[in-house]
């Protein structure tokens, strides 16, 4: 499956879109964030939809949960969802816990391992961003990041992130081989588009 922007969502879609962005506007948070996690319910794979969430959830406070029931909360979901077999109804109620409680990191990195699995790159970067926010030293996550920039085309900023891995670690193979994807893919990419003039 792959990811769709906001431009591909339903005419009707396109107006819940519409109302949570002026909701949030209008600063009535928490009828933007119901109308975002409605849009996830139909739109699983649209990241622009989570990303406002996200946004929205970090405005309301008021109903943050501690971490230790956020992650009990993310094993039973981690659990149930195991035997039902089905990831991006998995990936919505990951982004119920992560929008209570931004900070916790065993949903992200559920929620980034599913996303990749399903190569929904834009998804698991909004995850591996908060990864590589919460602990800077998580160099794992960071050439992750690096990889789903690559994916989605934002290739200096993938190069970026490699070669402050790469300063800290010089002998991180991992990094090392994704600034060697990133290069040819840049590279063949700049010669199809010469022979193409």
């Amino acid at each position: 499956m792959r990811e769709i922007p906001l431009e591909e969502l339903g005419k009707p879609f396109r107006l819940t879109l519409e109302k949570a962005q002026k909701a949030m506007a209008e600063k009535f948070f928490h009828y933007a964030r119901s109308l975002f996690l409605s849009l996830l319910d139909h739109y699983p794979n649209c990241p622009a939809v989570r990303l406002m969430l996200r946004q929205s959830a970090l405005v309301v406070r008021d109903d943050a949960v501690s971490s230790a029931f956020a992650i009990l909360r993310t094993i039973a979901v981690n659990a149930f969802y195991f035997v039902k077999r089905s990831p991006l109804k998995h990936l919505n109620q990951l982004e119920r816990v992560v929008t209570r409680t931004p900070d916790c990191m065993i949903a992200h990195r559920t929620f980034v391992r599913i996303a990749l699995e399903k190569e929904l790159w834009g998804t698991a970067a909004l995850s591996l961003e908060v990864l590589a926010t919460l602990n800077s030293k998580d160099t794992r996550s960071q050439v992750m990041l690096a990889r789903c920039y690559s994916k989605l085309g934002r290739v200096e900023e993938a190069k970026g992130i490699i070669r402050t891995v790469l300063d800290r670690d010089p002998h991180n193979d991992p990094a090392t081989e994704i600034l060697k994807q990133v290069s040819v893919e840049q590279t063949l990419k700049n010669n199809s588009w010469n022979t193409q003039v």
